[in-house]
């Protein structure tokens, strides 16, 4: 199927994209690797397709004594070559080791992976997991968006119309920190059925502070924050991969009757203590 007939744009400036945005219809364009099929099977029929890969200052990766903030044409493959990121924000280089095929790695951006919003991708539990904020952008003004806050649903956002993300802030981790991801699919590169995200910092035998999310499960990323809870109070000397599987469980017990509880249950444990197992064999 071929997409359905639309008109193209490529801004050289943000204020001429926005501009462009802000007509109905429009539809921006990043990297492309989720929007470009949907263009092809017409789920998605925008008027007008606003690229923009011309605008400057939209790349790049900056810190500051707190956080790192990656521009929204930032690529997985190049976030993952980041030493600064690996330095600071280990879980997110960790997550696109799992992220489809090189080739999607080399071309799809993590602000369009948010923004897709898709159940199964392992960005958006990270970002959760992690406190990340988004800045969002229209021509009128700009807003900063919690991620814990940003997914709505499946493929849905609290995006408005108009609106671009222009950065994804993440604070920074402890030196030292360390992160483990696990996740189960049906094959390589194949989207997950359900996935774990683990960042810990730890010192003098104990757990300082723990970040832990899990996302396919529901339509949006659940954090765990019952599994930090009981990892940053837990004793020297104590199995923590076994401890963090149990609260896990309880956790998904109480979900009860919700259709991916029953799985859930089942795999989320084993994932969350695998996790956290690797995360601390790297500390």
């Amino acid at each position: 199927m071929k997409p359905a007939p639309f008109d193209y744009e490529s801004p050289a400036t943000l204020d001429e994209a926005l501009a462009l945005l802000d007509r109905p219809g429009a539809c921006p364009l990043a990297g492309g690797q989720s929007l470009i099929p949907s263009l092809s099977t017409r789920r998605m029929r925008p008027d007008l397709l606003v690229d923009l890969r011309r605008i400057p200052n939209l790349r790049g990766i900056d810190a500051d004594a707190h956080s790192l903030r990656i521009g929204p044409l930032v690529t997985f493959a190049e976030a993952a070559a980041s030493s600064e990121l690996r330095s600071a924000c280990p879980l997110v280089v960790e997550a696109i080791r799992h992220v489809g095929s090189p080739a999607i790695r080399n071309r799809g951006t993590l602000a369009g992976n948010l923004v897709w919003a898709d159940p199964a991708s392992e960005l958006p539990l990270v970002a959760v997991a992690l406190r990340a904020v988004l800045t969002l952008r229209h021509r009128d003004g700009v807003r900063e968006v919690e991620a814990a806050d940003f997914f709505l649903g499946a493929f849905e956002t609290a995006i408005r119309p108009g609106e671009i993300v222009i950065s994804i802030r993440i604070p920074k981790g402890a030196t030292g920190a360390r992160a483990g991801f696990a996740e189960v699919s049906l094959r390589r590169n194949a989207p997950a059925l359900a996935a774990v995200a683990v960042q810990i910092e730890a010192a003098d035998g104990r757990v300082r502070a723990a970040r832990i999310a899990a996302g396919s499960l529901q339509p949006t990323p659940m954090r765990l924050a019952s599994v930090e809870a009981a990892l940053e109070a837990a004793e020297p000397g104590t199995d923590l991969p076994a401890l963090g599987a149990l609260a896990a469980g309880q956790t998904i017990a109480g979900l009860a009757g919700q259709s991916t509880a029953g799985y859930a249950g089942t795999v989320l444990a084993a994932l969350v203590g695998r996790a956290i197992a690797s995360t601390l064999a790297a500390l």
